[in-house]
């Protein structure tokens, strides 16, 4: 059975979900998603075949033994995965105190599953008869590209269409909190922001030009904090100038902030 007590990484989460709860604002939406990647979830499980267990009735997992997550499905026959903050959350659902096996999964396992999903899943729903927050499928994808691009691993297909533009109207509340966060990173010589159509889909690609050593994924994850309660139902991709990427998009692109004499390098 699963901890009864709450993991500590999922305080932030229950936190920002009380908040959206009572103001649903995009910066309180944007709090929770943010949690969201960070949490881990007792999930039930169903073991097929049937494993042997142990005198404590735990099960001993075999060669051939596969692990599913338990579905819910809600009055409109859409299917879910459940995700409890804790164990005491799980509990709370599990009133008649069957004897589940569970794991503990993260955001990452939950995506790898849905984006696998062939249209059986719908989403994932965080404390079932409690908070009972549903997160669709499709959010879910989006959140866990936007991840995948914050951390350098934005995949760009030799046959995706990919074109570039300048940001007609920015986000002034936007550009200004990117602008102070620039002045106040060493690290940051320069930064781009362009409108990126990928695939006829639309976002916005942040390209940083990072001194010489700069490890980029703490930076990727601090800048993309910074833009997210801004960004109302727009992605953000961030990539270095180095990348193919960032080499690819600035051509006739100008920084909205850059360092006292800063030239833009020849990347080609």
């Amino acid at each position: 059975m699963a901890e009864t007590t709450m993991p500590k990484q999922n305080q932030a989460l229950l936190e920002a979900i009380k908040a959206l709860q009572n103001e649903d604002t995009p910066q309180n939406r944007a709090k929770v998603l943010t949690a969201v990647l960070g949490a881990k979830f007792v999930c039930p499980v169903v073991l097929t075949p049937e494993p042997p267990r142990d005198e404590k009735g735990k099960a001993i997992m075999q060669p051939d033994t596969k692990i599913g997550l338990k579905l819910l499905e809600n009055p409109e026959k859409k299917r879910f995965f459940m995700a409890f903050t804790c164990g005491e959350s799980f509990a709370a659902w599990n009133k008649e105190k069957k004897n589940y096996d569970v794991v503990v999964n993260g955001f990452d396992q939950f995506a790898g599953l849905l984006i696998a999903d062939k249209n059986v899943v719908d989403g994932v729903v965080i404390d079932p008869l409690s908070a009972n927050l549903t997160l669709p499928k499709d959010l879910i994808v989006q959140l866990k590209r936007q991840k995948d691009r914050n951390q350098g691993l934005y995949s760009i297909s030799k046959t995706d269409r990919l074109v570039f533009d300048d940001v007609k109207k920015p986000n002034e509340e936007m550009m200004s909190a990117l602008t102070a966060w620039c002045k106040k990173k060493q690290e940051v010589n320069a930064a781009f922001l362009r409108m990126m159509f990928h695939n006829g889909n639309k976002n916005y690609l942040l390209v940083l030009d990072l001194k010489e050593d700069t490890e980029a994924k703490p930076i990727f994850d601090e800048i993309s904090t910074v833009a997210k309660p801004h960004l109302k139902n727009m992605m953000l991709g961030v990539t270095r100038i180095q990348d193919s990427l960032g080499k690819k998009s600035i051509e006739n692109a100008k920084p909205f902030y850059k360092k006292l004499f800063y030239k833009i390098p020849d990347v080609k």
